[in-house]
């Protein structure tokens, strides 16, 4: 019988450390190909569920007429009203806003305009428009600039309604008279008008502002709405209980408060109302390069609140469906970064894994997703009554497209990888107790 040498016994080892490393590259590889697959499922299973919405919601348009507009031709009920337009810097916008506010045909209100630390003619301007009405009063935050959460919250009334609105919001006369004719019923919390963009700039940025507005209100809110799956609020032109937003602690700072508050009164049972039919128009970005960035904050912002969100939602007091919908509306932009997860896993599953059932799998869905998305667009367009002029002109914009995605995946990728973006749960911050004065009111001469 032979014996085992040190040549035999060091070569009996490099064999087992080539055996070891072998498997750890095959488990390597099976474990990159299982995460590969899982990511790519969740995103498909992301973008299934957005286009079954969009199914649904599209044929609530087209099969049905929601009774999203409410009956003002009686007097509405009286709520005592009051208005806060938080300012910095908006000396272009706020005095017509301010105009379209006092010409609202609702019988009593105060109107607050904040501003809040402008270093501009804001304060003048507003002053002029206001023209000693005796609703009127303004106060200046000496120390501002923090948020609209922080201008905000020191002055809202403990009881009645409040209605919030940007400075260059321009409302129709009826539009206030309309949201508070629908908190007749004790469990709507929050009525929202429709915000359209009005041209301020290019053509293009225009273009992609009023069609992403029309698809997210008319096609998206106001359905969602009649059919009791919830809402969203836009941040202007909406109308909250006051003793219901004191309960919540007032507005929370966050990177897209209007959202942070719609889940928080949504998932407490209450209901949000989104009517058409009380119409603002709201300025927009001036040219494109404005546009994506203010698209990649918005996407920042949602996807914010769905991470921060996602226990409130799931253990909410809610119907599934009204839960399913409020969580698929609440995940924003973040079905752009699915799309490009979808192929990404898509292509690495055809070559490394050699397979072609998983990248089937993966552009069906992403083309299901598309096919969804253009029949969204055109029910609303068609819903918003668009000439066929300015559809047609859709097609000269189609590149907007591909802006909208990248924008969006941006404004992901930058919440994901920046150190200094943080979710607030306070709903105060100690810049809040920051000093104010009043400035004037209607009776105040200057």
């Amino acid at each position: 019988m032979s014996k085992i040498t040190f040549l035999d016994t060091k070569f009996i080892k490099w064999a087992l450390m080539v055996l070891v490393v072998a498997l750890i590259i095959l488990a390597s590889r099976f474990m990159i190909s299982i995460f590969i697959i899982l990511i790519g499922s969740v995103s498909a299973c992301l973008l299934a569920a957005k286009s079954l919405l969009r199914i649904i919601l599209v044929k609530n348009i087209i099969f049905s007429t929601p009774n999203t507009s409410n009956d003002t031709t009686d007097k509405p009920p009286y709520f005592p009203l009051t208005i806060l337009i938080p300012a910095r810097n908006e000396q272009e916008v706020i005095g017509d806003c301010i105009k379209s506010i006092l010409a609202s045909d609702y019988p009593s209100f105060q109107l607050i305009v904040i501003d809040d630390a402008s270093s501009d003619n804001t304060r003048e301007v507003v002053m002029k428009a206001a023209a000693g009405d005796p609703r009127f009063q303004l106060i200046r935050h000496e120390k501002g600039g923090i948020g609209k959460h922080a201008a905000l919250n020191p002055h809202l009334p403990k009881t009645g309604l409040i209605a919030v609105y940007d400075a260059d919001s321009i409302i129709g006369s009826n539009c206030i008279s309309r949201l508070i004719s629908w908190f007749s019923d004790d469990q709507i919390a929050a009525a929202n008008g429709a915000a359209f963009p009005r041209m301020s700039g290019a053509k293009q940025a225009f273009l992609w502002a009023e069609l992403e507005a029309t698809v997210n209100q008319n096609a998206t809110l106001a359905p969602m709405s009649a059919m009791n799956l919830g809402s969203g609020l836009l941040g202007t032109n909406m109308v909250i209980r006051a003793e219901i937003l004191h309960a919540l602690g007032g507005f929370r700072r966050a990177l897209l408060e209007d959202v942070n508050l719609a889940l928080a009164l949504q998932c407490d049972g209450w209901r949000i109302v989104f009517d058409p039919g009380a119409v603002s128009s709201v300025s927009q970005p001036i040219n494109l390069t404005t546009k994506l960035r203010q698209q990649a904050g918005w996407a920042s912002g949602f996807f914010s609140e769905f991470i921060g969100n996602i226990p409130l939602l799931i253990y909410a007091p809610i119907s599934f469906l009204k839960k399913s919908a409020l969580l698929l509306y609440s995940t924003g932009y973040l079905d752009r970064f699915a799309i490009l997860l979808a192929v990404i896993s898509a292509a690495i599953s055809f070559f490394m894994l050699k397979s072609t059932l998983w990248p089937a799998f993966f552009f069906g869905i992403v083309i299901l997703y598309f096919l969804t998305a253009a029949a969204h667009i055109i029910a609303a367009v068609k819903s918003a009554g668009w000439p066929v002029s300015k559809i047609i002109s859709l097609y000269k914009g189609i590149h907007l497209a591909i802006f909208d995605l990248f924008a969006s995946i941006t404004g992901i990728l930058t919440y994901l990888f920046s150190f200094k973006t943080k979710r607030y749960k306070s709903p105060r911050t100690r810049s809040e107790k920051g000093e104010y004065i009043v400035i004037g009111d209607g009776n105040a001469s200057y």
